[in-house]
């Protein structure tokens, strides 16, 4: 072996000697589990991964620190779209999330998730995130719903600043049981999106530019309510990587998943918490 390739190792074992050095001081685990596809950015309104210890917390990864608490007998599965992720039993099952200024989103938002239904699923709309004024859909503010009775559908619904208009955006579709879809509704002041694993499937033009906004809490894994608790329409399946951005993100640049190389995405994550 030459001095240049001998050099050439040595290197790229100080490097990998460094990385997990600075990766084991960072998280204190070895292997390092990626938390998933995202970190959070001036535009991330919250970010929720699902990879807590404490069942009954979960922990937002923006600034915001819009931190929610679990409801019902929901449980933690380490099968997740990415990492690990949270089973909803359909019955009583949802987050609580409390309101907040940087929730309240009305010139543009992204409200998304990565979803997938349980197998023998019966019954009306199930709705993955939500933050509603009342069940009457009359003075909401964002929803993202998945409901599967006559058809199957997902919608974003948006309420204007004129009382009593509420507009949607849907695209009907049959979901395979136990499939992982990404699922999100954006809205840049004047269209709102309707986005299916990545690839836009419907689009409206609104009547009014802002939408209202509300005190009531964030809901996710069921529909909110004017009690601030929930209505119903609680979801039967799994929920990963919740993220609400207060801009319309265009998943069109989404060429292809992010890389679920472990390496990779907490190389990510070591630098955005030393820079």
């Amino acid at each position: 072996m030459n001095y240049k390739q001998s050099n050439k190792n040595s290197m790229k074992k100080l490097t990998n000697g460094i990385f997990s050095g600075v990766a084991a001081i960072v998280f204190g685990a070895s292997p390092i589990k990626a938390q998933g596809p995202y970190l959070p950015d001036e535009n991330t309104m919250a970010l929720y991964h699902f990879e807590e210890s404490n069942p009954d917390s979960v922990y937002d990864s923006s600034t915001n620190l819009n931190h929610g608490r679990v409801f019902g007998n929901a449980t933690r599965t380490q099968e997740g779209r990415f990492g690990n992720a949270i089973i909803f039993d359909g019955i009583d099952d949802f987050i609580k999330i409390n309101d907040s200024g940087s929730l309240d989103l009305s010139n543009e938002m992204t409200v998304e998730a990565w979803a997938k239904y349980a197998p023998n699923y019966e019954g009306s709309a199930r709705w993955i995130v939500s933050k509603r004024d009342d069940q009457c859909c009359t003075s909401g503010n964002y929803v993202v719903a998945w409901g599967c009775d006559q058809s199957c559908f997902i919608t974003l619904s948006y309420t204007s600043t004129i009382p009593g208009l509420e507009e949607g955006v849907r695209h009907i579709w049959y979901p395979t049981p136990n499939s992982w879809h990404h699922v999100a509704g954006t809205y840049d002041g004047s269209y709102l999106r309707f986005w299916l694993d990545y690839q836009l499937v419907s689009t409206h033009v609104t009547n009014a530019r802002n939408q209202r906004t509300n005190n009531n809490p964030l809901i996710i894994g069921a529909e909110g309510s004017i009690e601030g608790g929930v209505f119903g329409s609680f979801f039967k399946g799994t929920i990963d990587e919740v993220r609400i951005s207060n801009i319309a993100r265009d998943f069109n640049q989404q060429a292809s998943l992010p890389d679920e190389d472990p390496r990779i995405s907490t190389w990510g994550k070591i630098k955005h918490t030393f820079k």
